[in-house]
């Protein structure tokens, strides 16, 4: 009936019932696997994997606590020339945290980085901020939106806690490649406000959302 058979010393083989293989595919709490490894079915609730550090020594700096890898065709753990996915744990400190490092590339090279400490990082292994970007050569961040009628295509918000204290707008203006660029902040007891706009011209107002020259101040 497929299932995969167990024994622990000289006890007698036991059909485990949530173990299923087909000759090609392992279902695990699956009867009927559609792929090499399926785990789980519809409607089952919540599925979990976890891979658990077992050695009686803790695991030294940098060391990986455990790995998910795949490879392209031919590929050889832990490399391949078409290309790889890992995710490993590492320990980083002598109490056991550590961060999640996900590698790419036929070299399998640290892309994305989560620290115990909760700084991210891309491009670097070794995040100095909550957000850290790196590169060889140019740097950059990319706001992709879609909209079709005039409106916010990007903006940038910042927070003091839960309360809004000041954004950077992005606005599609008549067209869909012309934008004005606002900034906003709030004063003590109001709302975000814009106070200062560069429109598609390149005209920079300040106190007016309607800049009639290169520079128009406007005061209320």
């Amino acid at each position: 009936n497929d299932r995969v058979l167990t024994a622990t010393g000289t006890d007698a083989m036991n059909a485990e019932a949530n173990l299923v293989f087909d000759g090609t595919n392992l279902g695990v709490a699956n009867t009927s696997p559609e792929q090499r490894v399926h785990i789980g079915t519809a409607g089952t609730g919540t599925i979990k994997l976890a891979l658990e550090w077992t050695d009686s020594n803790a695991a030294t700096s940098g060391e990986a606590y455990s790995t998910i890898y795949t490879s392209g065709q031919g590929g050889s753990y832990p490399f391949s020339g078409r290309g790889n996915l890992v995710l490993q744990p590492r320990n980083t400190d002598s109490d056991g945290y550590g961060d999640l490092v996900v590698m790419t590339g036929a070299t399998a090279t640290p892309k994305f980085v989560v620290q115990s400490s909760g700084n991210v990082g891309i491009g670097t292994s070794s995040p100095g901020e909550n957000l850290h970007v790196s590169a060889s050569g140019r740097t950059s961040l990319r706001l992709e939106g879609t909209v079709t009628s005039d409106g916010v295509i990007s903006d940038v918000q910042f927070f003091n806690s839960t309360d809004s204290v000041a954004a950077i707008n992005v606005n599609r203006v008549s067209n869909n490649d012309q934008a004005d660029m606002t900034f906003h902040t709030q004063p003590n007891g109001g709302s975000v406000t814009e106070r200062m706009r560069i429109d598609s011209s390149g005209k920079v107002g300040i106190g007016t959302d309607d800049p009639s020259s290169l520079l128009h101040l406007n005061a209320s």
